[in-house]
């Protein structure tokens, strides 16, 4: 259930957090609000998808983990109720933050571009579009501003309460369908609404080291239409190993794929990948699309499983604890190394 207790907070606009309105901007409401919410360790703590290592659902620690969702969401709500304005608030939130030192988490600027310059080349009439990870809807907004109609999956209730107010706050409910649920449980579920032409474009938006899970369900359930577009976030920053060898080595004549290179809006200077990947083949008869989620795939090579590990282990990591930009900075930089050697990459 969505903490009822922190939206109404927000909602209800207290003076000494959220002020009028009228009498307050977003520059004042963010110089006001930043101070007080890094001086909490958990504040700097990457992210607030906290899993208790089971996936059935989200738990929360004491102090701040939500402090950057709801500064988010307030920073939406003092802005113009039109979706250039609240995705102009958050990318201008998330420069704030990078300035001090905690990543924004969404991918807004050069990622908000890149997605949007895929979702450019779909077909047909107000295309379906499926998201993996809502966070607090910007991707969403994105998408449905470009008159798609979006799904999308997010696992932790309290930021599909957030991102419901954001969408709704800019008029993009009726274009957005917010699940809430583990995407291994619900995709399944979401076959119904594309119907056997499957959905022109995938975002996900997760860890990377979770990817191969959501496409062996991708591929199995044939949710992505032939010639649709599949977009992944964070391939380098989450060191998403599988997931790439899949999509540009295990299987080229099932896709092709373009890695881009773009930089994280809390931090110019803060290399990422996207994969974009075009659908271009079906798996043929008695043929599996991949490796049962959780099983060992030998056809990935040594160094590309021990990212693969690294990876995972830093999503449990970073979840229960702090993981040093010092030490994600060296993952990254061995990753790009390996994935290089393999002409995996930008060109």
């Amino acid at each position: 259930m969505v903490d009822g207790t922190a939206l109404a907070r927000v909602v209800q606009a207290e003076p000494n957090l959220l002020g009028s309105r009228v009498g307050r901007g977003p520059t004042e409401l963010r110089e006001q609000l930043l101070p007080t919410l890094l001086r909490t360790e958990d504040f700097t703590r990457q992210g607030s998808d906290v899993t208790d290592g089971t996936n059935t659902g989200p738990t929360r620690s004491s102090g701040c983990l939500d402090a950057k969702e709801l500064l988010l969401l307030r920073s939406v709500l003092v802005a113009d109720p039109s979706p250039a304005s609240a995705l102009e608030a958050m990318d201008s939130l998330g420069r704030s933050l990078g300035e001090a030192g905690v990543w924004a988490k969404f991918a807004g600027g050069a990622k908000s571009s890149t997605l949007c310059a895929a979702a450019a080349g779909i077909c047909g009439r107000e295309p379906l579009v499926l998201e993996i990870g809502t966070y607090c809807g910007y991707s969403a907004i994105s998408l449905a501003a470009l008159g798609a109609q979006v799904v999308t999956v997010e696992m932790d209730p309290f930021l599909v309460g957030i991102a419901r107010c954001v969408l709704a706050h800019v008029g993009l409910s009726s274009r957005v369908s917010v699940f809430t649920g583990h995407s291994k449980l619900l995709l399944p579920r979401l076959r119904r609404i594309s119907g056997a032409n499957g959905y022109k474009l995938i975002f996900m938006d997760r860890w990377g080291a979770q990817y191969p899970e959501d496409l062996m369900l991708i591929e199995e359930l044939g949710l992505l239409s032939l010639g649709g577009v599949l977009v992944a976030d964070n391939v380098l920053r989450t060191v998403a190993a599988e997931f790439l060898w899949r999509v540009c080595k295990q299987d080229p004549g099932k896709y092709e794929t373009m890695i881009l290179p773009v930089t994280e809006v809390s931090e110019a200077s803060d290399e990422d990948w996207m994969s974009v990947s075009v659908h271009t083949a079906a798996a043929g008869p008695g043929q599996s699309p991949t490796v049962i989620a959780g099983e060992s795939d030998r056809s990935l090579p040594g160094q590309w499983m021990e990212l693969q590990k690294r990876s995972e282990l830093m999503r449990v990591r970073t979840t229960n604890s702090f993981v040093s930009k010092s030490e994600i900075q060296e993952v990254k930089e061995q990753a790009k190394k390996i994935f290089l050697m393999s002409s995996v990459g930008p060109s």
